[in-house]
Parts: C-alpha cells; structure tokens; sequence
C-alpha cells in the first residue's frame, strides 16, 4: 500500500514538473 502511494506520488510530482517546464 505505502509502496503504491509513493508510486503515484511521484508520478504525480514528476507530471508537475514536466507541466511547469
């Protein structure tokens, strides 16, 4: 469950930056 949530955390963080890019 923690594993899966930091997984999507991250995604989550890395289509931020790819949009603020």
């Amino acid at each position: 469950m923690d594993y899966f949530y930091l997984q999507i955390s991250a995604q989550h963080t890395v289509l931020l930056l790819d949009n603020n890019s």
